[in-house]
């Protein structure tokens, strides 16, 4: 019989770029694991996005069958307003998952932030902090403060609403707001030296339960900033944190309304008295329970673990200081669950586990495309990047070799990522190309489409579909059935001919009618787009810089663009890491001879080795070159 299984989830992991790092000598856990198991390619799902390919790894059955091809569940029939079913819900996904199959079998399993696992769906096991992205849990998105003296008129960014309005935003995340705060003498401030300055921090509550006002403190002299501290009133005694540059403040445990209790940090960017200004970061409000299933279990975990929180708070390629709190707060968060596992393991114990962390795609959003040695950047921004994911990886290395401390060579380890990616140089507005061409008209809110007047639309979370507006079908359709078929062939057309002024390339390397579409993994006619696009290489979805149809883009991407794009250790396949008493030692598939392993066979590969069935709607094959029969 095989002992446990442990599969640690790493959104965005670059093989490619793991293989040539551990060569530098810098990741002695990854150089181990591949010398001891297998490391491979492996085929994203189409679209290569976050949820599409979580869903695929767990139950081996592609999106057409599981249901999600983007990053929410909704039929055609349902109105545009209507909220969809989101991808962290369980029942987004409608097919048997790997884990349910242990479960049934009496095995114990364990769930830790993956997406799609809340409501539980196991019975004998534990599920926490699920899901990663627009989750019912945080009570305060994480927000970065921009204090000064004299504020000017600079704009701050606004937090981002829970709905998503671009599909470069669904996959890239919100950027990071920003709030512009005036430092004003602390007049009125009990406690403090009279040369202080404060200013007030308003913290927006999710789910509307209004704002909660903390207060920033700069004590300084002789042209120094001395002291800076978060206050929850206006009094010198009443400090939540002391900031420090380059440190994280402790978690306070604090009341935030009618919210609940939750916990939040604070980190210190840079300071600068002659200028007047001091910038900090404050992380997610994260809760301290309702998180986990079994309730109860929850509360131990954060007596005995800590805190725990979703996302990350600074952007990594914005420079140093973010670039550091954002390495900081990914340990953190990687160490938790190998601690929260050991904790539960010692406790209660577990057979197989599951979990996912976001480091890879955070910091890939931000420095791919720098990362590009043929992109339109200087070297020195190249090396800088290419560091950042050098030290992110470097992270990860850490946080692994704990992992490799809860097994022992009876047991098997998957080191498995979701997609890669690929710098994206050109972005392309596709909701303008079907604007110009009279198929679609947009509300004044220039995102979401006016259905009376569209003879297609688009969603912003499901941007490899373009649907046909049929009238009895949709409850705003305009296209007569009997034209369905020549509105397909008129977008088809129109995406095959749109061409990249500046390169004269094409921008879109796959467009198919849904019913062309098995060969992709896309089939359903009540949920599926009435068209399937997939991006060129180099080329991403989202509106450029430039404002015109095609043009620079802001990162990079990995949804839009084929799944198998590479260019030397640049890829966007994902990348997979096995070992265990079966698994043979050093083994590479060679791929270009029989091709890449797909995510569609992970969940029966793990079966197989366990001497269970796959899940029922499994269509994966079990990956026997790996294997030692």
């Amino acid at each position: 019989m095989a002992g446990k299984l442990l599969m640690v989830g790493l959104d965005g992991m670059n093989l490619l770029f793991a293989r040539h790092f551990a060569r530098e000598g810098c990741l002695p856990t990854y150089a181990r694991l591949m010398e001891r198991g297998t490391s491979n390619r492996v085929l994203p799902a189409l679209p290569a996005w976050t949820p599409t390919n979580w869903a695929t790894i767990v139950t081996g059955a592609p999106s057409g069958t599981h249901g999600l091809p983007g990053w929410s569940v909704r039929m055609k029939t349902d109105p545009i307003e209507q909220a969809p079913l989101p991808c962290h819900d369980s029942r987004s996904v409608g097919a048997e998952t790997i884990w349910e199959v242990a479960d049934r079998a009496g095995l114990k399993v364990l769930i830790q932030y993956y997406p799609a696992s809340w409501p539980s769906r196991v019975k004998h096991g534990y599920v926490l902090t699920p899901a990663f992205r627009d989750t019912p849990f945080p009570l305060a998105k994480s927000r970065t403060y921009d204090c000064r003296v004299d504020p000017g008129r600079e704009p701050e960014r606004p937090e981002l609403p829970g709905g998503r309005r671009t599909v470069d935003v669904v996959e890239e995340g919100p950027a990071s707001s920003s709030a512009v705060v005036a430092l004003r003498s602390a007049e009125g401030w009990r406690n403090v030296p009279a040369e202080s300055l404060a200013g007030e921090l308003k913290v927006t509550l999710t789910q509307g339960r209004g704002q909660e006002t903390l207060y920033v403190l700069v004590g300084g002299d002789g042209g120094a900033f001395r002291r800076i501290a978060i206050c929850s009133e206006p009094d010198g005694e009443q400090a939540l944190a002391e900031l420090e540059r380059d440190r994280w403040s402790d978690f306070v445990v604090r009341r935030w309304g009618s919210a609940g209790e939750g916990t939040v940090r604070f980190r210190l960017l840079d300071a600068d008295a002659r200028e007047g200004r001091v910038r900090f970061v404050r992380s997610m409000v994260y809760p301290t329970r309702g998180w986990s299933d079994p309730s109860g279990l929850d509360e131990e975990l954060f007596e005995a673990v800590g805190p725990f929180f979703e996302g990350y708070s600074a952007t990594p390629g914005q420079g140093r200081p973010e670039l550091e709190a954002f390495l900081d707060e990914m340990l953190y968060q990687g160490m938790w669950q190998v601690r929260a596992a050991r904790y539960v393991q010692e406790t209660r114990g577990w057979d197989w586990h599951f979990c996912h962390w976001h480091i890879f795609d955070h910091i890939n959003h931000s420095t791919m495309n720098q990362c590009d040695p043929d992109g339109p950047y200087d070297e020195e921004t190249r090396r800088w990047h290419m560091e950042a994911q050098r030290r992110a990886y470097e992270v990860s290395d850490r946080v692994l070799a704990a992992w490799l401390a809860l097994v022992d060579d009876r047991d098997y380890f998957l080191a498995i990522s979701d997609h890669a990616m690929f710098p994206a140089h050109r972005w392309c507005n596709l909701n303008a190309l079907l604007v110009q061409h009279g198929l679609m008209r947009l509300q004044p809110d220039g995102v979401t489409p006016e259905l009376e007047r569209s003879r297609v639309y688009t969603l912003p979370d499901r941007g490899a579909e373009i649907f046909v507006n049929v009238r009895g079908r949709e409850p705003h359709g305009v296209v007569d059935p009997a034209d369905f078929e020549r509105a397909q062939e008129e977008v088809v057309d129109l995406l095959h001919g749109w061409r990249d002024p500046a390169t004269g390339r094409r921008v879109v390397a796959l467009a198919l009618k849904l019913e062309d579409c098995q060969m992709v993994g896309l089939w359903d006619p009540d949920r599926n787009g009435d068209v399937i696009l997939c991006y060129n290489r180099g080329y991403g979805w989202g509106p450029p810089t430039d404002g015109n149809l095609v043009g620079p883009g802001r990162g990079g991407l990995h949804g839009s663009q084929v799944p198998n794009a590479e260019h030397g250790i640049l890829t966007n396949v994902a990348g997979m890491i096995l070992t265990g008493p079966r698994i043979k030692p050093g083994y590479e598939r060679d791929h270009r001879r029989y091709g890449l392993m797909r995510q569609i066979d992970i969940a029966p590969t793990i079966a197989h080795l366990f001497g269970l069935k796959p899940p029922a709607q499994s269509v994966g094959a079990v990956l026997h070159d790996v294997i030692d029969e």
